[in-house]
């Protein structure tokens, strides 16, 4: 796969710029902030709990603001941005990082006939996929909107956080790893369309095992088994890497293992005759030249400005 490098270009562009995230409270988001405010840039992050939130903005002396936000509620998603931008007139870039882990069994082996007729906690889809669409959408917007010039409006940027459960299987983590397949398929869909539509890079990063409250419970048994780690902060140098980089980073997808990253979509579009076969690859490519230039298709609309 191909390597992505981060270190070269952590420090590039991002002074004074305006960044709206989620999830900044704890663990790979509370990293990301810190990595912003040391190059220079404005901090913006939303997060459910206010307490740890509060801490954090508490403990920079500028330019970082915490805005209590819950992702799975589209009001307060859009409150984040509104913050952000009423302080700035501009948003130069946004990170979807807020995420929770398994909260329920949906498929329990001991539901029966009677159990199953009870509803679901559907928090795990709630803020892992439909907070994240929330939080994409409005970025949209927003992020085209402002007084940057269009050389910086080239470099705006989406970025959402996946996982490796989100092109893998991840055993006892049905809706987690629903959720995380759904942001990944989010990135892929809007890839061809946002930079030509709204100016706007998207991509995407899908950390493996990262030393976060998330995996409390497993940690010291991986560590002691040797398996890699990423430490938040190497995380977060990914995220703001790619954000670096601008519209180079358009519909990349970051694998992070042990704090190194790599781009699985550049290995499979170089593999793709072999997995989907070479008559297949030409066919489904033909097909989505049709689809991006009919105008009855819904894709049609990505290659219009504006439209």
């Amino acid at each position: 796969m191909a390597r992505f490098d981060p270190e070269p270009i952590l420090s590039y562009g991002h002074k004074d710029k305006v960044v709206v995230l989620t999830g900044g409270a704890h663990g790979i988001g509370a990293a990301t902030v810190s990595l912003l405010y040391q190059n220079g840039a404005h901090v913006f992050f939303g997060d459910r709990d206010a307490t740890a939130g509060t801490a954090l903005e508490a403990s920079y002396p500028e330019r970082v603001h915490f805005v209590q936000t819950n992702v799975s509620n589209y009001s307060s998603a859009l409150n984040l941005f509104k913050v952000a931008y009423s302080k700035h007139g501009r948003i130069d870039h946004a990170f979807a990082i807020a995420g929770i882990s398994e909260q329920t069994n949906w498929f329990h082996p001991s539901l029966d006939l009677e159990s199953i007729e009870t509803v679901p906690e559907p928090s795990t889809l709630n803020v892992d996929l439909l907070g994240t669409i929330y939080f994409a959408r409005i970025a949209a917007v927003y992020l085209r909107q402002g007084d940057s010039s269009d050389e910086d409006s080239a470099d705006k940027s989406l970025i959402l956080i996946s996982s490796i459960a989100g092109f893998t299987e991840s055993p006892g983590m049905p809706l987690y790893c629903a959720a995380k397949h759904g942001v990944l398929g989010l990135m892929r869909a809007l890839r061809p369309s946002l930079p030509s539509s709204h100016g706007i890079s998207v991509s995407v990063v899908c950390p493996w095992m990262s030393a976060t409250g998330m995996v409390d419970d497993i940690q010291d048994a991986w560590q002691r088994a040797g398996l890699p780690m990423n430490q938040p902060a190497e995380v977060a140098q990914i995220i703001v890497g790619l954000a670096a980089v601008g519209e180079e980073g358009n519909g990349k997808a970051i694998y992070v293992e042990g704090g190194r990253g790599w781009d699985i979509e550049a290995a499979l579009d170089d593999t793709r005759e072999v997995w989907m076969g070479k008559s297949q690859s030409q066919s489904w490519l033909e097909g989505q030249k049709l689809l991006m230039g009919h105008p009855g298709s819904a894709a049609y609309w990505s290659s219009l400005k504006g439209g």
